[in-house]
């Protein structure tokens, strides 16, 4: 019941307020303002945030956020083996979204309009036989995502990195909420 809450507290981006299916893309930050991971996250109908991020952030993301829990109401858990991420781009890719069956969320990360599809993982084959298209391999996503300016975890950005460096403040920072990790920092240089 306090995850929205819990997450405004300590991420770049409001929490507090956001509908079921809306995605925010957030981050986390050092007190200089440094990042210490970048996520683009969703809120389910049920009232759960699922969050996406780069493989290495895992599990140093989910224990640094722990380490901030205390007492709130709030249940951290990696949902990665209960779940398949599917990226889809290209024409018709919300309707081939929507025949997934998942959780549909909009993404920014190829720099294109695209979809990540959570799909239980017991039925990830079988959903993805039924996707008509062109399978694109990674090296194909990488071109499009730097040819369109979007910058990656691990690639772009890391531990030395502050959001405007990489344009992700104008998407992934509030700079109106109230106090978080690194917020001063932030209200310095906006």
């Amino acid at each position: 019941p306090q995850a929205a809450w819990f997450l405004d507290q300590i991420l770049t981006q409001r929490f507090e307020g956001v509908a079921p299916g809306e995605p925010i893309e957030t981050a986390m930050l050092t007190v200089h303002g440094r990042m210490t991971a970048h996520a683009e996250c969703i809120f389910t109908p049920d009232g759960a945030i699922l969050c996406h991020y780069e493989p290495e952030l895992r599990p140093g993301f989910q224990d640094e956020l722990q380490r901030y829990v205390f007492a709130t109401r709030v249940e951290l858990a990696d949902v990665t083996e209960g779940y398949g991420l599917v990226l889809l781009a290209g024409p018709g890719h919300e309707t081939a979204a929507a025949d997934l069956g998942g959780l549909a969320h909009p993404t920014n990360a190829l720099g294109v309009p695209a979809t990540y599809v959570w799909v239980d993982r017991n039925s990830l084959d079988g959903a993805l036989a039924g996707i008509a298209g062109r399978r694109a391999v990674e090296h194909e996503l990488e071109a499009m995502r730097i040819a369109n300016g979007v910058p990656r975890w691990g690639r772009d950005m890391d531990l030395k990195t502050l959001p405007q460096e990489v344009g992700v403040d104008a998407r992934a920072v509030h700079f109106e909420k109230g106090c978080y990790l690194g917020q001063e920092a932030m209200a310095k240089i906006h």
